[in-house]
């Protein structure tokens, strides 16, 4: 479980895995104490006070990413965070940079489905705004039929869903030896399939 592979491995994965944590839990209040009248994209100059968090810097950060991916780069910092955890536990990520861009698309790939069905519940990326822009500009059909706005907003929501089980290494089985351990109820074992 703990691979360190020497001291100076042991060093660098637990300042790697320290830095990830940090760096996901500063992006994760900054956004979530964004306001939009702080500076930010479009707007970096202000003589307001700043009320996020960590100040300017904060301020530009949450803002980067409200603006590219809007609120589900929550799930962004998310997937920094238990990179960084691993890491700092020795745990070995297989594939960390694949799954770092498969989070980012599953992330896009959920934006677009709830621009596709027209629920703007919270704010939505820019990145997938244009991508949804481009392809109603070629099939303009699919923003015209409800069937087809259904099947792929379902089919969208799926296919990130599973990436994102994909790059948390999400196993039913690991949850539900968990979960024995900790309850220690033997009889519950027949009401689980898996």
């Amino acid at each position: 479980m703990f691979r360190y592979n020497g001291f100076k491995l042991f060093l660098l994965k637990i300042l790697f895995g320290f830095f990830f944590i940090g760096l996901s839990v500063f992006l994760f209040i900054s956004i979530l104490t964004h306001n939009p009248n702080d500076p930010g994209i479009g707007k970096i100059s202000g003589n307001e006070e700043i009320t996020n968090f960590f100040g300017f810097w904060g301020s530009i950060s949450s803002s980067l990413f409200l603006t590219l991916f809007g609120r589900m780069s929550l799930t962004l910092m998310a997937f920094i965070f238990y990179a960084g955890l691993l890491l700092f536990l020795g745990i070995k990520l297989r594939k960390a940079f694949l799954k770092f861009f498969i989070v980012i698309l599953s992330i896009i790939l959920f934006n677009f489905s709830l621009l596709l069905q027209h629920l703007f519940i919270f704010d939505l990326g820019l990145i997938s705004k244009v991508f949804f822009d481009i392809l109603i500009f070629y099939f303009p059909s699919i923003d015209e039929g409800l069937i087809y706005k259904a099947i792929i907003s379902v089919i969208l929501l799926l296919a990130s869903l599973v990436m994102l089980i994909y790059c948390f290494s999400i196993r039913i089985v690991f949850f539900k030896k968990i979960l024995l351990k900790l309850t220690n109820l033997k009889f519950l074992f027949f009401l689980i399939p898996f």
